[in-house]
Formats: structure tokens, sequence, C-alpha cells
């Protein structure tokens, strides 16, 4: 079971979902609800992650969220190493004739995954072990989750995430 995940954005809501559909040629589907696990005083992996790589960030010194409490009997398959994904995708594969994963090979139908679970979680772990492999996750790029459907008993909120603006260079040329 999750913990605590954060949602960055408008106030999630139920009939804001969008059915999840596969992404053809992509690792990840379409649709659903994307979250992290909270991280107190830091956001998540997904903060920190965009923090580094300057992707996303807000216009101003923080992000708004929301703190999504999953209900304790969602179904949540979770990744944590290459046997998990090896096999999901064995479980849950592409229909015949679709196209696969450009980058790397992976051949798993999210929309056939949500017909038996309500979300998809790579942990940190599994996040290294598929990031370079066959059939790899690689493009999910850290710790998160997509929810198929609503599972979640509360929303908390807003909340703010401050964002550190990283610029990498210079905090790299800092530590020479």
């Amino acid at each position: 079971m999750p913990k605590t995940q954060l949602y960055i954005g408008e106030r999630p809501l139920p009939e804001k979902m969008q059915p999840v559909k596969d992404w053809r040629g992509w690792c990840k589907p379409i649709g659903g609800l994307w979250t992290s696990t909270h991280i107190p005083r830091v956001g998540s992996a997904w903060t920190q992650w965009c923090d580094v790589e300057g992707y996303g960030l807000p216009e101003g010194d923080s992000w708004g969220g929301w703190l999504l409490l999953p209900r304790e009997d969602a179904r949540v398959y979770t990744v944590d190493n290459l046997g998990d994904l090896t096999n999901l995708q064995m479980d849950y594969p592409l229909p015949e004739g679709v196209e696969r994963c450009g980058m790397l090979f992976l051949n798993l139908s999210f929309e056939s995954m949500a017909q038996d679970y309500d979300a998809m979680r790579l942990t940190e772990e599994g996040q290294w072990a598929t990031r370079f492999t066959t059939p790899s996750l690689y493009g999910w790029d850290c710790e998160s989750t997509v929810w198929f459907r609503w599972a979640f008993k509360e929303v908390r909120g807003p909340v703010h995430v401050k964002t550190k603006k990283l610029d990498f260079y210079t905090e790299c040329a800092k530590e020479v």
C-alpha cells in the first residue's frame, strides 16, 4: 500500500480523471493520475527530480499540490525489481500487431492491467533496476505511481512545495 501521495497541480477530482490508454511506442500510459510518495519538508521524488533536471519548474518559488491518502483496499502493483516488471509484462502484454516501445522494449498493456489493478507503482529501487533493461521503464525517471482510477479516501491541501530551482552546472562548479 503506497503511503501518502503528492499530486502536483489543481485539486484532483474523481470526475476529472482520464481513463488510462496505452501509449503506442512509449513506456507510460496516457491518462490516469500521476503521483509520487510525499516526503515531508522535501516534496517527493518527482519534485526533487524536477529541481535537478530543471523540468516543469513553477513560475514562482513553489509548486501547488495536494496530499492524497490511498484507500487501504487499493490494488496497487509494485515494481521493485526487474522480475516484477517481467512478470507484469507476461501477464498484461500488448495485443499482437501493436507498436512496441521505441526507445527500449516494453510490451505492457496498461489498459489490460487497469482491469485488475487501481494503480502501478515504481519504487526508487525499481526505477534503477528497470532503467536500461529489457523490459524497461526508462522514462519514468523516479519513484512514482500512475493511478488507473480514483482509489483515495481523503484529499488534503492545498500544500506548497518550495523549489530549489537548482542550476546543475552552477552547483557542480561550487564543488570544484
